[in-house]
């Protein structure tokens, strides 16, 4: 089989869909209950190979209950697969990965220079006692430095925020681009690059893990029919979720609804819609346009700004 025939061959079998289980039964025991080809013992076109002591027939009814049983396995592992919890994961391996990569290459430097030595014929004993001092000198000197090391590791151990993730970081907003054990960089809305050393960080927030949501407000005339005005909110935060192009990006179309707060000046409705993560932003832009128009449509006019 050539390199193209055998592509082909894995490829057909990664996307076609798995047989039913009641075939595959059949399938196994007609191969298995039909008598083999000899290729070891021929002579004269006759199999000259020993009979088995024991021939054994596969029952289809019994198979049957074999693929259905790892049927529901494989559908319940391609479910998990599917997971928040499994995204989030594969989220995590390159993060991780990036950030230990450097420590690995102090390692392998460490332990490679501790081999020259002895090659050359240096007292290992020695070297180490002098590094160990030349350590504990060095953690007294810099310990901003050893404690953002201490502080990244942590970040990654309990999984605070990873690369990709939309996170704040004091009063620092952006996407995550690098995460290493010293420190993390983020993109802000601006396109700036914020560099952040781990010890400096006292409050991170995490815009992105597993969900996200809307937190929606809109400021209405205070002479406004209030039902009116919130049935009409509903009406369109749910009209995007059956959209075809939001069904899959918005979670719950409405968590909560109502008048958040009022004055002379404007009533604000207040509604949150869960979405997948990082789709919040889009979908905020998405309700505002539809609503303008379905405000205007109906005559209701928008109170004082926010």
């Amino acid at each position: 089989m050539s390199a193209q025939e055998t592509e082909s061959f894995i490829a057909a079998r990664i996307t076609r869909p798995p047989k039913p289980a009641n075939e595959i039964a059949t399938a196994v025991a007609k191969a298995f209950n039909s008598k083999p080809l000899c290729h070891a013992h021929t002579h004269n076109g006759r199999c000259t190979a020993p009979k088995p002591l024991v021939e054994i027939q596969f029952d289809p009814a019994k198979l049957h209950a074999v693929a259905v049983r790892s049927e529901h396995y494989w559908l319940a592992r391609s479910s998990v697969a599917g997971s928040p919890e499994s995204a989030r994961r594969l989220q995590r391996i390159p993060t991780i990965t990036a950030a230990v990569s450097g420590l690995q290459t102090i390692v392998l430097f460490f332990v490679a220079v501790l081999i020259a030595l002895t090659q050359l014929g240096v007292p290992i004993g020695s070297v180490v006692t002098i590094g160990g001092l030349t350590a504990v000198a060095l953690s007294l000197a810099v310990q901003n430095f050893v404690r953002d090391f201490v502080n990244g590791f942590l970040v990654l151990a309990e999984d605070q925020y990873a690369v990709g993730d939309y996170v704040t970081l004091n009063s620092n907003s952006g996407v995550v681009e690098t995460l290493t054990l010293r420190m993390v960089q983020i993109r802000d809305a601006a396109g700036a690059l914020v560099t952040i050393s781990h010890s400096a960080v006292n409050i991170a927030v995490n815009h992105s893990r597993n969900w996200s949501r809307v937190d929606y407000r809109v400021s209405v005339d205070p002479g406004t029919d209030t039902a009116k005005a919130l049935a009409l909110v509903r009406a369109t935060v749910e009209e995007i979720s059956r959209d075809a192009d939001w069904r899959e990006a918005i979670l719950t179309p409405v968590e909560w609804i109502g008048i958040d707060d009022m004055n002379k000046d404007s009533l604000v409705i207040r509604v949150g819609v869960k979405t997948e993560p990082l789709r919040q932003f889009e979908c905020r832009r998405q309700i505002n346009e539809r609503l303008e128009e379905a405000f205007a449509k109906e005559g209701i006019t928008l109170g004082a700004k926010l």
